[in-house]
């Protein structure tokens, strides 16, 4: 089969310009007609795609493959940056490929090549991924390339993952702080056991420079063990999907927690909500695509009958009310908005509420770790001060 470029225009007077693999020029036309379109003209690619594509540059792709939220930042920014400038799907996947510096971004675009240069449609070739994009995100996709709306709804998925990017910083910048003065007193703590005490002990048995060195040597061992063991389970965790929803909804069960993690995750579901009414996705998906991002199992479960009842033509503002999860704020904005038609609107003004809620309680943890993580730390510098002020008056007395 032969490559061909063509340019057509579909039913919104939109130009597009791709490729397409055909027999001849003929069959070309035929399909590219099949797919709605007007075609403008065609002409055969004197460079087939798989000449370009530069194997050793890319990841294989895996089912285990997963790109972080700033992965996913860079694609879905260069995915809008090039679509932007007109430039037809495989012309931008194609492009990413080569300039990413990502191996793992490289390897996807790599696979969607291939599908697309195969006549696969970008629905097909970005559900087969989805598991890596992120149901929501590649449904959104989807949806904005059969409405014409892909360059806004780029441009949303954008915003959305920066918003989420800071939310992530916001936790972090929490919990920096306490966390340096937590390892301290670790450090604090291990040094006092392991050097500062046997020290005080031998003092008054009479002690050599071997002596000194050999605590030391063995102090510095325990503290590098125990720290290396540290961020090697925290690094494990933070990579492993399975574990830290295990962790999430274990800390759900705790009271102080909940609200923490109920206004973090609402406030992307209504965001999705709002995305996917924008773009043009009907009620009954735009729910289920919100549903995918939340992990709590009793919020997923009423959420869920919510989703089966709005499919059964309920309205949204009753099949939430049945689920009796969201706020009264939450539920007044958007029977408002069902009512107004202003429904994405409202959906964006709860998930705004949400996040401000977020940050408040994300506020109120930055003031009150920092106070317990001193009080921590303090523990072992008075254990040392209070045991070296003994051991060394102890020890003078004796002469």
């Amino acid at each position: 089969m032969s490559s061909f470029f063509y340019r057509a225009k579909d039913k919104n007077n939109k130009i597009i310009n791709d490729f397409i693999n055909a027999k001849d020029i003929t069959d070309a036309a035929r399909l590219i007609q099949t797919k709605g379109l007007t075609v403008l003209e065609i002409k055969e690619d004197e460079n087939k795609l798989e000449t370009s594509i530069n194997i050793g540059s890319t990841r294989p792709v895996t089912r285990n493959t997963t790109l972080s939220l700033r992965e996913k930042k860079a694609f879905f920014t260069s995915f809008y940056d090039m679509y932007s400038s007109g430039l037809s799907m495989i012309e931008i996947f194609k492009s990413i490929m080569h300039s990413a510096r990502n191996t793992k971004i490289s390897g996807i675009c790599n696979q969607i090549l291939r599908k697309l240069d195969k006549g696969s449609s970008l629905k097909d070739a970005m559900l087969k991924y989805s598991y890596i994009f992120g149901k929501a995100y590649t449904m959104l996709v989807i949806a904005g390339e059969a409405s014409g709306q892909l360059q806004q709804v780029l441009a949303d998925i954008k915003r959305n993952i920066e918003k989420q990017e800071e939310i992530r910083n916001k936790i972090i910048g929490a919990i920096a702080y306490p966390g340096v003065i937590f390892f301290f007193a670790i450090g604090t703590g291990l040094f006092y056991s392991s050097f500062l005490n046997p020290l005080f002990a031998l003092m008054s048995l009479g002690i050599t420079r071997v002596d000194v060195f050999r605590l030391l040597l063995i102090t510095i061992l325990q503290i590098v063990f125990v720290f290396g063991s540290i961020a090697g389970i925290t690094y494990y965790i933070a990579r492993n999907k399975i574990i830290i929803n295990r962790l999430i909804m274990l800390f759900f069960n705790i009271p102080p927690f909940q609200n923490f993690i109920i206004n973090y995750y609402f406030s992307n579901y209504f965001s999705i909500l709002s995305l996917s009414f924008k773009a043009g996705v009907p009620p009954a998906e735009s729910v289920s695509l919100a549903n995918s991002v939340i992990i709590i199992p009793r919020i997923k479960e009423r959420l869920k009958k919510a989703e089966y009842m709005i499919t059964d033509g309920c309205e949204i503002t009753t099949a939430f009310n049945v689920a009796n999860v969201f706020s009264n704020y939450a539920m007044s904005q958007v029977s408002s908005g069902e009512k107004s038609g202003n429904i994405e609107q409202m959906f964006a003004s709860v998930a705004n509420d949400y996040e401000r809620k977020f940050d408040l309680i994300v506020n109120t943890i930055t003031q009150i770790l920092p106070i317990i993580a001193l009080l921590v730390a303090a523990i072992p510098v008075v254990m040392i001060a209070t045991n070296g002020y003994n051991s060394l008056f102890g020890f003078l007395t004796g002469f």
